[in-house]
């Protein structure tokens, strides 16, 4: 007995028969020696003398029976022992007199411990308050010296922990530590009750330093746990527990550091404490729990779904042997719905966050109102029905967890160590709302609420990082909304912190490098400074690298860095960053669930990419996989979502661009509606929205080039001037927006005639060339519009400097253009060409076609499909003609028809000769090697081209490069039976081989009239040269266009096509039918009067035999026209068929 107390000798054999019950369970931990004291005490109170005993004996008893009550509740959980415990210990107290009893310190700390007990159960604030009450009291009447008085100091400072884990009071858990040391402090070295009092120790400073995050608390509260594991011997049955406290610390200290050995060593622990435990001791289930939970560790740590699975299978152990009324079934339910949750983004099974979402209400449910615990388990469920809300999409699973967040941070008291947790992620799901709403009201609660986590933080606690990160994240989303900069600055300034302060072996890591990264892309996208991307890239490549395989941030995580790698290939060309960027985009999709909220950015990334290749390769597979993408995209995004501007202007970009290939009204239309949605929806303010008018302008001043509707151009300016006034003067798409403008104010002069609109163009455009990078791929368009310009003015003022400055502009754009941009180089060819041709500047004209040719080069070498040439070649039609004509006008007509053969033959050839054997055709064939060495020396020359910041040596580059792929050409050409002429004209003697059985007859039309140029074997029908020309005044482009299409000004198609298409359609309509061979006996008769007439009697005249056989080279839509069937008056002249 803990006080020697005089014992009726009638109970003297029976209490130490008790006592002996009580010894062998405190060494054996068996149940059944427990049940013998307690039948023992049963009977010793049950006896008719024990009512009669003195009443200090009777107290005495009293304590001694509730003492062992509440050993074998706690042993089994049993609530109706520990009601029994309290009933006898009050009992007692009603006989105790106050103060003066020597059992009564003993009964009011039995007491106290019953009631503090009791409060696990019920929650009841005033049995925790009471204990406490009691603990004091009981102190206060014990002498210094006493041996009792440590165990009430352990006592009061343990209650007052469990006060602390209630309110948050932090001068409540100080207390209780220092309550604790004082009992440590009384109790020698060697002591049984030293360990239980260090134990005690080592579970406050734990509470310290998950409240502060001060790594002194954990490393004190780790070696006192290792000093109570070292004082308590083998069997004992404390042991377990301490074993499985040190355990529970040192995974504190893993989360901390990330150090692998921690977490190893607190595994072993875990096991160690569970084989030491019996099955059907109270703390089994939890000590299972903590193993499961430490394997859930390992497996975040490593990946190894080995773990995992074991994680499960001891967490479903721990739930089905817990009695559904036992204080840790909620527990047990709780960790349970984690392991699920794990193997749910593992696997991406329904079912395991189906069955989590369950257990967590089941937790929730069973956790009474006021439980400490209760804040932490509405916090699971909320993030439970986050995840369900990801995988589905369904707004109503978001709202239910917001609603249950609010409730757990309503729950949790304001100093709470785990309120800054709850904060967080209730920011979390208002967050995602406004990502899925675009309602301001959510995001700006999101970023207070970040606030309040980060605010109620301690310095140094292993959260705060966290904390900082989502704060970042809510700045930086205000920021994308908004534009004020020094919201971005703020998110830079945090995410630096944040990854400074991070361990590299921690799991969040690699979340938190991509945060970072993504922070300075925009500060990249908004300064332009490449330095910001270099160090954007190198962030993403990082956590890549340390994500591992199968986490469920590895998509957007992928995405980030192929975004980056795609936002550097704009900037630099380097076509290897494009390439990398487009297979990181692919991986991200794979690895995205369907529903997944993140799959329609990820899908209009992988569509950037794919746009950004076609307009460097021309293939135009990827335009129309690059549509597809971003149509997927937009079906898959709220219709309020934030970033659904984006995605819905990306595919107007992507419309307008197949319209400007395919010319089908249709592609324009639809991108106009889809811009005027992107300008709808997007919010006053978005960074974005320059961009948005910007295209909606440019998409109008398609249509009215389309269309020649006036009110279409009259827009389109409108929309320009909004772009340029909402734009900062140093943003990059300033000078894209200024040459906009200034294009549409050129064409409103020519649709007006008022100079000051040719004026102000011309002003715009100088500004934007001024403003814009040297090294900028677009600079050539901006220099092309120039010269446009200058050359209207030189055309209606005439004065000579206005000639001079728009051949320098062309001049530069073209050189320029064949540097960094090929296609704008052959469009600024084009134009110069063209007006050297409306001036009759011949040599000039004939340079600027060689001009042409150089870019036309350069662009169908980056392209392998016949289509794609198609494409090119198409921007190119005509010019052939016109370089003729000025090749005739200065006698060269050998030349004329060199230039004729070329530009007709390079598609035709194409056609006949590559039909059967395209580049792609060589692939894994015999002349394979050769076709990749051709491939890889264009890769190398386009990457050289594209760069817009050029190395010193570029120029050494690019020579070494063009002399790659001259022998690369070469090779095809000697080797590969049929590419003798691959890539190059045709010379004349191997035309002139051609006209060996009848002369050849090449027939252009152009502006200022139409020839035909004859090719024979002999000098036979010239005695100045083997070419005869032959003028055909009536032949002109618009003459032939007419006659072709109908006239300029409609717009539907009429014309021979438009009739002969029309009774296709319809070959039993009579209307159709005549009007079809109306049109038929119209043309045929004006090729004879146009055309034929003036050929036959060229011929005549030049001494051809009658009946000869000629052969016609039609050129242009003359190649539509049966030039074979034409009608006209003369007599037996030359027989004439059509040429391949």
């Amino acid at each position: 007995m803990t006080v020697e107390i005089p014992i009726p000798p009638r109970f003297a054999t029976d209490i130490k028969q008790a006592q002996k019950f009580l010894q062998q369970y405190q060494h054996s931990g068996q149940l059944n020696a427990l049940d013998a004291a307690i039948v023992t005490w049963e009977n010793i109170l049950k006896h008719p003398e024990f009512t009669s005993s003195e009443d200090e004996f009777r107290l005495t008893a009293w304590n001694e029976a509730g003492g062992v009550y509440l050993q074998r509740h706690w042993h089994t959980g049993r609530r109706t022992d520990l009601e029994a415990a309290l009933k006898l210990w009050q009992q007692a107290l009603s006989l105790s007199p106050k103060n003066k009893h020597p059992v009564l310190p003993y009964l009011l700390n039995n007491m106290g411990l019953g009631l503090r007990t009791r409060y696990r159960y019920t929650n009841y604030i005033k049995d925790l308050e009471d204990a406490l009450a009691l603990y004091r009291q009981a102190i206060t009447i014990t002498p210094q010296g006493h041996p009792l008085l440590s165990s009430l100091l352990n006592n009061l400072g343990t209650a007052l922990r469990v006060y602390y884990n209630r309110t948050g009071q932090i001068e409540v858990l100080e207390e209780a530590i220092s309550k604790c040391r004082q009992s440590v402090e009384l109790i020698p070295k060697g002591h049984p009750d030293l360990p239980i009092a260090l134990n005690s120790l080592g579970n406050g400073l734990s509470d310290r330093f998950e409240r502060t995050g001060q790594m002194e608390d954990l490393e004190e509260a780790i070696a006192v746990y290792r000093q109570v594991i070292e004082a308590t011997p083998q069997g004992h049955p404390d042991r377990a527990g301490y074993l499985n406290n040190l355990g529970v610390a040192l995974s504190e200290r893993y989360h901390r550091t990330g150090n692998k050995e921690d977490l190893e060593e607190s595994l072993s622990l875990y096991r160690q404490s569970i084989a030491n435990t019996p099955e059907d001791h109270p703390d089994f289930p939890s000590r299972l729990n903590n193993l499961g939970t430490g394997l859930s560790d390992r497996y975040h740590h490593t990946g190894r779904v080995e773990d995992l699975e074991e994680s499960i299978a001891v967490c479903r152990q721990a739930v089905a042997i817990t009695p559904k009324g036992h204080l840790d079934f909620p527990m047990v339910l709780n960790s349970l719905g984690n392991g699920l949750i794990d193997r749910f983004n593992r696997t991406g099974r329904k079912e395991d966050l189906e069955e989590a979402i369950a257990l967590y209400r089941q937790s929730v449910d069973a956790t009474p109102e006021g439980h400490p615990d209760l804040p932490s388990r509405l916090n699971n469920l909320s993030n439970g029905l986050r995840s369900l809300y990801n995988h589905t999409g369904k707004i109503e699973y978001l709202r239910e967890a917001i609603q249950v967040s609010q409730q757990a941070v309503k729950a949790t008291p304001q100093n709470h160590p785990d309120l800054p947790g709850h904060l967080a992620n209730l920011g979390n799901g208002l967050w995602m709302r406004y990502h899925n709403t675009g309602n301001m009201v959510d995001l700006e609660e999101a970023i207070e609420v970040y606030r309040q986590a980060v605010a109620f933080t301690p310095k140094g606690h292993p959260d705060l990082s966290m904390y900082l990160a989502n704060l970042g994240l809510g700045l930086r989303t205000r920021y994308s909304n908004t534009g004020r900069m020094e919201d971005l600055e703020k998110a830079i300034e945090i995410y630096r912190l944040v990854v400074s302060s991070t361990s590299k072996e921690h799991p969040e890591l690699p979340a938190r490098l991509n945060n970072l990264g993504n922070a300075l892309s925009d500060r990249f996208n908004r300064t332009g400074q490449i330095e910001e991307l270099e160090d954007a890239i190198a962030a993403y490549r990082q956590a890549a690298a340390t994500v591992p395989t199968g986490h469920p941030d590895m998509p957007i995580i992928l995405n980030s860095l192929g975004a980056s790698l795609n936002e550097r290939y704009n900037r630099t060309g380097v076509i290897e960053d494009l390439e990398e960027a487009i297979t990181i985009y692919r991986q991200a999709i794979a690895a995205t669930p369907e529903k997944h909220p993140d799959l329609p950015m990820i899908l209009n990334n992988l569509g950037n990419g794919l746009s950004d290749r076609f307009n460097r390769t021309g293939r135009i597979e990827d335009l129309e996989e690059a549509i597809t993408v971003y149509r997927q995209a937009i079906a898959a995004t709220p219709a309020s979502h934030p970033d659904l501007p984006m995605f819905l202007n990306n595919l107007g970009g992507s419309l307008w661009t197949h319209y400007k290939i395919s010319d089908q009204i249709n592609d324009l239309e639809e991108a106009i509606t889809v811009y005027r949605q992107a300008v709808t929806v997007a919010p006053e303010g978005h960074p974005d929205l320059p961009m948005f008018f910007g295209n909606l302008g440019v998409s109008l001043w398609t249509r009215y080039n389309h269309t020649k509707q006036v009110k279409d151009l009259e827009k389109a300016i409108t929309y320009y001037h909004r772009a340029i006034a909402v734009t900062p003067e140093n943003h990059p798409n300033l000078p894209v927006f200024l040459n906009n403008l200034s294009t549409s104010l050129w064409a409103r002069y020519h649709h007006t005639g008022h100079l000051e609109d040719l004026e102000e163009s011309k002003k715009i455009c100088q500004r934007a060339i001024d403003i814009f990078p040297k090294e900028h791929p677009s600079l050539p368009s901006l220099l092309n519009n120039l010269g446009a310009i200058l050359s209207e003015q030189h055309h209606h003022s005439g004065q000579e400097e206005y000639l001079e400055s728009g051949i320098s502009a062309y001049k530069k754009a073209w050189e320029l253009g064949m540097q960094s941009n090929p296609s704008e180089g052959l469009r600024a060819a084009r134009n110069w060409m063209q007006w050297a041709f409306s001036r009759k500047e011949w040599e000039e004209t004939l340079d600027a076609y060689q001009a042409v040719l150089g870019s036309l080069t350069a662009r169908l070498q980056a392209q392998m499909e016949r289509r794609d040439k198609s494409f090119s070649l198409s921007r190119v039609h005509g010019l052939s003609a016109q370089a003729a004509w000025a090749c005739i006008q200065r006698g060269q007509t050998e030349k004329a028809v060199e230039i004729l053969e070329s530009g007709r033959a390079q598609l035709l050839r194409e056609a006949l000769e590559r039909q059967r054997r395209d580049l792609h055709a060589l692939v894994g064939g015999e002349y394979d090697a050769i076709y990749q060495t051709y491939r890889d020396a264009t890769d190398q020359v386009n990457a050289l081209y594209a760069l817009k910041q050029r190395p010193a040596d570029w120029g050494q580059q690019l020579t070494a490069a063009q002399q790659a792929l001259q022998q690369a050409t070469d090779a095809l050409r000697d080797q590969v039976p049929g590419f003798a002429y691959f890539l190059r004209p045709l010379p004349f003697e191997a035309i002139q081989k051609q006209a060996a059985d009848a002369p050849l007859v090449y027939l252009a039309a152009t502006e200022r009239g139409g020839f035909a140029l004859v090719v024979t074997q002999t000098s036979e029908v010239s005695e100045t040269s083997e070419v005869l020309s032959v003028p055909l005044p009536q032949l002109t482009d618009k003459s032939l266009r007419e006659r072709v299409q109908g006239p300029d000004d409609d717009p539907a198609l009429g014309g021979y096509l438009g009739a002969y298409l029309r009774w296709r359609n319809a070959p039993r309509d009579e209307t159709a039918r005549a009007a079809w061979f109306a049109a038929l006996e119209e043309t045929l008769t004006w090729l004879g009067e146009t055309v034929m007439a003036p050929l036959v009697a060229a011929l005549q005249e030049n001494d051809l035999p009658q009946g000869a056989l000629v052969r016609l080279v039609p050129g242009g839509l003359l190649g539509l026209l049966p030039l074979h069937a034409a009608r006209w008056t003369v007599d037996d002249g030359p027989q004439t068929t059509d040429a391949p």
